[in-house]
């Protein structure tokens, strides 16, 4: 599934479930999500439309178009159905984890890209936005920075 999580998450969960080698417990949100998300909020167009009127030679112009699309994701608003979708992979990670510890407070978590293709001569690791701590009801709140990065 490197193609919907990202190389790094997809190897994680192999090491884990396959070859049965110690691994944090942790969750994967899509690159369908991604595209849910921006698509249930009409952005795509925009984004494209932002991108091709782009003069990618004023460094100026590129700050304030990348800006511009950060504000539309960061101001988007998360469908219940995705919301719900990532609640409930974090409640399942948190049950693992009160198990495992005997602690039955929420876990904070880290959320980071895992872009395709990462670690290769296409993408590098901590190109796009890494947020540490994050509590469990911000999650969702963050997840949009972090795809916002990516512009």
């Amino acid at each position: 599934m490197a193609d919907w999580v990202g190389g790094k998450n997809a190897n994680l969960g192999e090491l884990k479930n396959k070859v049965s080698i110690p691994a944090p417990e942790g969750f994967a949100i899509t690159t369908r999500a991604c595209d849910f998300l921006l698509g249930s909020n009409e952005l795509i167009d925009e984004i494209n439309r932002l991108r091709m009127n782009l003069n990618i030679d004023d460094p100026n112009a590129v700050q304030l178009v990348s800006k511009e699309i950060q504000g539309l994701i960061v101001n988007a608003h998360v469908p219940a159905e995705l919301q719900d979708a990532v609640m409930n992979a974090y409640k399942e990670m948190w049950e693992k984890i009160s198990i495992r510890n005997n602690d039955p407070e929420p876990p904070h978590v880290a959320l980071r890209s895992s872009a395709i293709g990462e670690d290769s001569e296409l993408s590098y690791a901590g190109q796009y936005l890494s947020i540490l701590n994050v509590p469990q009801e911000e999650i969702c709140e963050t997840y949009k920075k972090i795809v916002a990065s990516l512009y």
